[in-house]
Order: C-alpha cells, then structure tokens, then sequence
C-alpha cells in the first residue's frame, strides 16, 4: 500500500514537472521566430539601402514567419537604423505573460 501511494505521488509530480517543461519550450520557439522576423527586416533594409513604403510592404508580407510580432523601425545617427521586434512569451499552465524584445541596428546605409 505504502509503495503504491509514492510511486502515484512521484508520478503526479512527474507528469506536472513534465507538462511545465514541454511548456517552457514555447519561450526558445518564440524568440526564435522573433528573431527570424527580425533578420528578414534587417535584410531587408540593407538590401534596399533605404526604409520607405516600398520596403514596409515587402516586410509585411514576410509575417508569416512571427504573426504574433510586432515591429518597430527607428532611425538613429550616422545612417542606421534601429529595428526592435516585441513578441509575447507565455506560459499558459503558469497563466503567465509577458512581452519579449529583440533589438538590433542596421549597418550604415550610404
């Protein structure tokens, strides 16, 4: 009786520990593609040698890649530009959420 009950106990425990683990894999996925989506902004950038509508449309097309991301394109000194990409990091058997953010510089455009 006393070795049926730890060996539910451990297995109870186990199965949680297991379920949060699979869980917590979703948080390297995310940034991930996070980053993915932000390589693909940053290459386009360079590529055009520029940031206008042109290039926004070609970037929004490319968010199949994250649909959960959210962008932002900002312009610095010395002809860079500054991409940070939010995306969210959650852990639904925790009910926990937060926003992640990937920031990155573009190389100076002439």
């Amino acid at each position: 009786m006393k070795g049926a009950f730890e060996c539910g106990l451990i297995m109870m425990v186990g199965i949680f520990f297991l379920v949060l683990g699979i869980n917590f894999t979703r948080i390297p996925l995310a940034y991930h593609q996070a980053r993915s989506y932000q390589e693909i902004i940053v290459t386009q950038i360079e590529h055009y040698h520029r940031y206008d509508d042109f290039v926004i449309s070609i970037i929004e097309q490319s968010q199949k890649v994250c649909s959960a991301c959210h962008y932002l394109v900002e312009a610095t000194d010395f002809n860079r530009y500054q991409v940070t990409v939010l995306f969210p990091i959650k852990i639904p058997i925790l009910n926990f959420e937060v926003n992640g953010k990937v920031l990155t510089l573009t190389q100076p455009l002439y």
